[in-house]
């Protein structure tokens, strides 16, 4: 019994060191694997923080500013490319290719040349409130365009039936504009359901997206657009709505 005892022993300790090599063969396989990987990346970093001092491909000054969530700065932002005698000095590119977008959307626009005139946080005449943006246009038209813009902020109390009933008063015609960053529907705490569905039946109401809608807006738009910086503004200004 002690022979086979020690027998047995024996196989297990050439055993435990059969594999013990196999495991230092492995990881000193692996380790020469690695190294040989990391010298394979070296080139390829050189390269990336090269095009990273030519080009800054990360810089994003809305992202260093941290504006994504503030629902003022993008609205200021929208206003002043939509207004036709903004420091863009694009004059009507940015106005006409967002009409565009919503008649792609079925929105009842008046037909012709539109001259507007955009007004932000623009107050309401019936009972206390403050339009986002307000696309108002001349001439007989008496038309106006009303964009509501919720980035993370709740809806407030008939905000939407309160912007209606003013609009009925103000203007011939007028259209809601109800901005969020994938396209929801406004809650029946800003306006019911019985008149948001009608609406958005008259094609009244417009429920656009900054992910998709205004960025295929700016994209449109930044085609015609010849100075290089503020093309590279806009581009750096789709990427952030698109992470929204």
């Amino acid at each position: 019994m002690a022979v086979k005892i020690e027998a047995i022993s024996s196989f297990i300790k050439r055993y435990q060191d059969f594999t013990s090599g196999l495991i230092d063969d492995r990881v000193s396989s692996f380790k020469e694997g690695f190294k040989n990987l990391s010298r394979g990346l070296e080139p390829l970093e050189e390269e990336r923080q090269k095009h990273q001092i030519e080009k800054a491909p990360d810089f994003n000054i809305f992202k260093i500013l941290d504006v994504a969530d503030d629902e003022n700065k993008h609205s200021d932002f929208l206003a002043g490319f939509l207004t036709t005698k903004g420091s863009h000095g694009q004059k009507k590119i940015f106005l006409n290719k967002f009409i565009n977008l919503l008649k792609e959307k079925e929105a009842n626009i008046p037909e012709g040349e539109l001259c507007a005139t955009v007004k932000r946080e623009k107050w309401t005449e019936t009972e206390p409130g403050r339009i986002d943006i307000n696309i108002e246009f001349g001439g007989k038209t008496r038309f106006a365009i009303i964009i509501e813009n919720k980035i993370n902020s709740p809806d407030q109390e008939k905000q939407l039936e309160r912007y209606y009933e003013d609009a009925k008063i103000r203007y011939n015609d007028f259209l809601l504009v109800y901005l969020t960053p994938y396209g929801e529907d406004p809650s029946e705490i800003s306006v019911n359901q019985e008149l948001r569905e009608e609406l958005k039946k008259r094609n009244e109401l417009i429920l656009l997206s900054y992910k998709y809608d205004i960025a295929k807006w700016l994209e449109t738009a930044k085609e015609e657009v010849k100075p290089p910086h503020l093309r590279q503004t806009l581009q750096m200004y789709i990427d952030t709505i698109r992470e929204l």
